[in-house]
């Protein structure tokens, strides 16, 4: 599960050796910022719906380093702007998952309203993708299956003739099947001793009782 903390500060771990001497602070801006402070703050997040499995998480972070001067800041945000737009990904501490970077935008630098230190503001944009929460179904765990050997009530003699619900006068019964005859009343065995009775009484084709 997304948490912003965690992404602040693994933000923080991800850049932190830019700023080795560096005073961090997250979210809050001192009062009176001294020279090489820099702080991590989150802005805001948009989400857009991807599909029925998940959804997206557009973040945004701001970066702030206050520096001595206006030179001073932008020779130390150099190499954090090349960092941020040449890396694809920030590992979400304690976990798994990435923070997927899409841009990183550096100001112009500005004195602070004390006038003391100069301060300059980096904008980076990210995202996550996190899964929604699916409704859990009970799996089937058993199936039982049962056969029936026996007689039923259903007799062949039902289907034929006036019987047959498709066509009561085709004037093909099973009585010419059991004498041999073919559905086109041709004579392939006649008397072959295998008649529809011994199915419905339970008997193969062989004659012999299951």
């Amino acid at each position: 599960m997304a948490s912003l903390i965690k992404e602040v500060e693994s933000i923080a771990a991800y850049i932190e050796s830019l700023f080795p001497t560096a005073d961090i602070h997250y979210q809050q801006v001192p009062i009176e910022p001294a020279a090489d402070t820099l702080v991590i703050r989150y802005i805001d997040t948009k989400s857009t719906s991807e599909s029925g499995f998940h959804y997206r998480l557009d973040r945004t972070f701001q970066i702030v380093y206050f520096a001595k001067n206006d030179f001073t800041c932008m020779q130390q945000t150099e190499s954090l702007e090349r960092k941020l737009n040449s890396g694809l990904v920030i590992p979400i501490l304690g976990s798994d998952r990435f923070l997927r970077l899409e841009s990183f935008n550096l100001s112009q630098p500005f004195k602070t309203e004390s006038g003391t230190v100069s301060a300059i503001i980096g904008v980076l944009s990210a995202h996550l993708r996190e899964a929604r929460k699916q409704t859990e179904f009970i799996k089937i765990a058993h199936v039982d299956a049962t056969t029936y050997a026996g007689s039923d009530a259903s007799t062949f003699d039902v289907i034929e003739g006036e019987n047959t619900p498709n066509n009561p006068n085709d004037g093909f019964t099973f009585d010419a099947i059991e004498n041999g005859e073919s559905v086109f009343n041709d004579i392939h065995k006649e008397n072959d001793g295998f008649t529809f009775d011994d199915l419905e009484n339970g008997n193969h084709i062989f004659g012999k009782k299951e």
